[in-house]
């Protein structure tokens, strides 16, 4: 696991050295440092759960490959795809990923063929559909459609509608997720689109400007604290993120 984890970290910081080079940072923050990149190594036991050597993955909306990253050092097959990249963000790709990343301009259909994949990862991802022309419904259905008969789709970083960081965003006029989700929400959602939850989990407490604030007074083991407190039940309706894994049924 260690071995896994420090190729993963030093893969990332190499990719993020490549998106400083290209003028990208401003969209990169989340994966900045270690601090940062390890966010995603949290949910590595999801792909070493659901996933295997034989599988093929999806990593939905790839961005800049981090993901695609973490999947690589865990000797896994990720296919990144990625929805309306310039030339800019394709250059970065040729330049930073050894993995060919696909690429489509279509909000909703997805260019791969019927029961492809065993796997789709949304890392962040599936919230956003909407907001580039998407649909959640036919989003769903084009998922289990280019998945293989009980294939998985994994959601992390799916924000939670009552979230200390969406509350805070909101309190302050930042910016937060336009669309949230409730866990009966997603539940429902995913039942009535040929979908079975499998995994249900409740991540991340602490808003990152709070991390930030409680490395700065070098207070260890923060990431942990977070997401063990946001389990709790106590403090749950609060937690920023959802964390699900859906079996196509």
């Amino acid at each position: 696991m260690g071995t896994e984890k420090s190729k993963y970290l030093d893969l990332v910081s190499v990719l993020y050295k490549e998106i400083r080079k290209a003028g990208l940072d401003s969209s990169a923050q989340n994966i900045k440092s270690d601090h940062h990149a390890v966010e995603y190594w949290k949910y590595s036991f999801l792909l070493k759960e659901y996933c295997s050597a034989n599988s093929v993955i999806l990593d939905w909306g790839a961005l800049f490959g981090h993901v695609t990253l973490m999947g690589q050092a865990l000797g896994l097959n990720v296919v990144p795809f990625v929805f309306g990249a310039d030339q800019k963000l394709k250059d970065l790709h040729k330049t930073a990923l050894t993995t060919d990343v696909v690429y489509s301009d279509d909000p909703v259909r997805l260019p791969f063929e019927d029961s492809t994949f065993d796997t789709v990862i949304s890392s962040g991802v599936f919230e956003h559909a909407q907001e580039e022309g998407g649909d959640p419904v036919k989003t769903l259905r084009e998922i289990k459609r280019i998945l293989k008969p009980e294939g998985f789709f994994i959601l992390w970083k799916l924000p939670n509608a009552s979230g200390l960081a969406e509350i805070k965003s909101d309190i302050l006029g930042a910016w937060s997720h336009p669309y949230r989700y409730t866990p009966n929400g997603i539940k429902i959602l995913l039942n009535s689109n040929g979908f079975e939850l499998v995994h249900f989990d409740y991540d991340d407490l602490f808003p990152l400007g709070v991390k930030a604030l409680l490395r700065s007074l070098r207070l260890g083991g923060i990431n942990w604290v977070s997401s063990y407190l946001a389990r709790k039940p106590v403090f749950r309706v609060f937690s920023n993120d959802f964390v699900v894994v859906a079996q196509s049924v």
